[in-house]
């Protein structure tokens, strides 16, 4: 029994459809996710921002304990040594991570570390020139009494 071919036309307009979009159906279950996730660039380069973020974070955190455990530690020296070499190993891994297939992820999470690097330098700073300013002003008034 011949049929309306109606398999033939589905057939040609999702040829269509796939000439029109190489990508593929958004809209289908299965290659969502993977359109959305896996092959997205934006995606990817957020992430390598995200860990690029979190790795500084981490290597500025370890550099302030650092800092403020010297003033205590017998061992000025080695402290700062072991802690240098376990913070540059763990961001040179995490950027190692990072990589992946792209030079491009690299990139951007260099920004985020750098990024953080910026807004760290940026808070001390502040608080230093902040702090300064405290002093100026309760000296001031110190004179003030005498």
């Amino acid at each position: 029994m011949p049929g309306i071919g109606l398999t033939k036309k589905i057939k040609k307009s999702t040829e269509a459809i796939n000439l029109i979009n190489p990508v593929g159906n958004l809209f289908d279950g299965n290659r969502l996710m993977e359109n959305l996730l896996v092959g997205n660039i934006f995606v990817e380069l957020a992430l390598a921002l995200l860990v690029g973020t979190l790795l500084g974070i981490l290597f500025f955190a370890g550099l302030w304990w650092t800092v403020n455990q010297l003033q205590s530690s017998q061992h000025v020296a080695l402290l700062f040594i072991i802690s240098l070499l376990v913070r540059s190993t763990i961001v040179i891994a995490g950027f190692y991570f990072i990589i992946g297939k792209d030079w491009h992820n690299l990139l951007a999470g260099l920004f985020g570390f750098m990024l953080v690097r910026l807004i760290t330098t940026r808070y001390i700073q502040l608080k230093q020139h902040t702090h300064s300013l405290n002093n100026d002003l309760i000296l001031d008034t110190e004179e003030d009494v005498l």
